[in-house]
């Protein structure tokens, strides 16, 4: 965060007027390996989210987030349904206000 901070302090010193207009967010997979990790991801990607808009001071900022889709949802059942717990926590983030 430090280096975003310092970006746009050094912009701002040459009158520059950045946003943070939106976030995209494309992670999991090594997330289904770990059971805890897993069973939370969709609340920490929320705490995040919330955490990077007041950061920023945007709190309208958009997030687009690339659900993993190693093999797509064959692997939410008999192929690997550990993904389905981090991909059904990516989907969860459209609960944040």
């Amino acid at each position: 965060m430090f280096h975003v901070h310092a970006l746009f302090f050094q912009r701002h010193q040459r009158d520059f007027a950045d946003e943070i207009a939106g976030f995209v967010w494309f992670q999991g997979y090594n997330d289904m390996f770990d059971e805890t990790g897993r069973k939370e991801y969709g609340k920490n990607l929320v705490m995040l989210i919330k955490d990077l808009r007041k950061e920023f001071k945007a709190p309208n900022m958009k997030v687009a987030v690339g659900v993993m889709g190693v093999n797509g949802p064959l692997n939410e059942g008999t192929i690997n349904p550990k993904q389905k717990d981090v991909r059904e926590g990516q989907r969860f983030v459209n609960t944040v206000e």
